[in-house]
């Protein structure tokens, strides 16, 4: 008994030093509360009290996960970044420039797919032609019986296969880029997943789901985001924004664009109203995107924050 007291109150501590108090100090903190506020109150106030208290929900869930995570892997914070730390400024404002601008067009694509971009940026110069060879690829391959999805090719492509070698031309090295000795994955991941893994077992056993589903369903999120987009937003942004501002705001600014990202989806679920697709960005994909950069920051590689993406959007 008397381990178990000493490590429970080693647990609990961490979750004050490493977690609540630099929270609560946090301008970073502050500001994403006020943003996620702000929208919460706008959607409230067009109509959307509905969605507006989900959000609640879930960000109360993220809260204390989160504080969980961090207290899952005390003493994470204190390991030294060496890949980091010897990246010069200007190589990591390159790394910026080329991640943003790989955002920027992936989240063009995202509203054209889904119907809501406004009429100047339907076509943008080289960018549009390249994706629709990409997807008129995929889609050749999907008729031939290589890909059920066009996505699974042109995905991969944009957000990993063509950026990765331009940003270790440009002197990124792989280690800084979410590539290194994870620590405490796999407790983390289990956290995280364990509330999922059962839905799915009670979906299976009632027979709503049958195992072919679940199976295409993983597949597809592996293929499509998973991965692909924590590498974007966690390992390139994130990284990159940690080593030019702070790990705080870096956290923040990428959780903010990662909701943003996928403004396209929300605003297309809200009848094409833009604004009110950027409130539930932030609300919805932004909190999510603020646990997974937690998730990042703890565990220092890619594994568990893209194993844990997937299981999240296999619902």
């Amino acid at each position: 008994m008397g381990v178990l007291a000493a490590r429970l109150r080693s647990f609990l501590q961490t979750i004050r030093d490493e977690a609540l108090r630099p929270a609560l100090r946090s301008s970073a903190a502050w500001t994403f509360a006020m943003l996620w506020i702000i929208s919460a109150t706008y959607l409230a106030w067009t109509g959307h009290t509905g969605i507006s208290l989900f959000a609640l929900g879930k960000i109360t869930v993220v809260v204390v996960f989160t504080i969980l995570t961090v207290g899952l892997t005390a003493s994470a914070s204190g390991r030294p970044d060496n890949a980091q730390q010897a990246t010069r400024s200007t190589r990591l404002w390159l790394h910026l420039a080329l991640v943003v601008a790989v955002i920027a067009l992936t989240g063009q694509r995202g509203m054209v797919f889904h119907g809501v971009t406004p009429a100047m940026f339907n076509h943008i110069p080289l960018w549009s032609p390249f994706v629709q060879f990409l997807e008129g690829a995929g889609q050749r391959l999907g008729q031939a019986g290589y890909l059920s999805n066009p996505n699974y090719l042109v995905n991969p492509l944009l957000m990993f296969v063509v950026p990765l070698p331009l940003l270790l031309l440009l002197g990124a090295r792989w280690r800084s880029l979410g590539f290194e000795r994870g620590w405490r994955t796999w407790r983390v991941v289990v956290l995280w997943s364990i509330a999922y893994v059962g839905y799915w077992l009670f979906n299976l056993i009632t027979g709503a789901w049958s195992v072919g589903r679940l199976g295409h369903k993983l597949v597809s999120n592996t293929m499509q985001n998973g991965f692909f987009e924590e590498f974007l937003f966690r390992g390139v942004l994130q990284t990159r924004l940690s080593r030019l501002i702070s790990p705080a705001w870096a956290l923040v600014v990428s959780s903010l664009g990662f909701g943003l990202w996928h403004i396209g989806l929300d605003a297309k679920y809200l009848g094409g109203d833009l604004l009110a697709g950027a409130a539930l960005s932030i609300l919805s994909q932004g909190s999510t995107g603020l646990a997974f950069g937690v998730i990042f920051l703890r565990t220092r590689n890619l594994l568990a924050c893209s194993v844990i993406h997937v299981v999240v959007n296999t619902t």
